[in-house]
């Protein structure tokens, strides 16, 4: 019976534009570190994640229209905003968008 080969992977080393020894190191301790902290963290659980972003004063009065209407807060008419967005055909989605440019 032949023996398994096995490829033995190679780990790339980041060549840093460093001028000395320890630039070079602080910069592949810097990687080792963040490199750890992204396998220490959990994957994404359906958990929100604050966003900031600005509207126009146009599409803030929709959103308290919406609000106000449904009763609902203004997270889930932004939510529901997408949520339809999603569902719309790239022709819609296009349209929407060139509307909101006008408004």
């Amino acid at each position: 019976m032949a023996g398994l080969k096995l490829k033995v992977p190679t780990i790339p080393v980041l060549i840093a534009a460093a001028t000395n020894k320890n630039e070079s190191e602080k910069n592949n301790n810097t990687n080792v570190a963040r490199f750890i902290s992204d396998g220490d963290r959990r994957p994404a659980s359906g958990k929100a994640l604050p966003k900031n972003f600005r509207l126009q004063q146009v599409f803030i009065d929709i959103m308290d229209e919406g609000a106000t209407s449904t009763g609902l807060g203004h997270t889930d008419i932004v939510k529901a905003s997408l949520a339809a967005f999603q569902q719309m055909d790239e022709n819609q989605k296009n349209y929407w968008i060139l509307e909101s440019k006008k408004l």
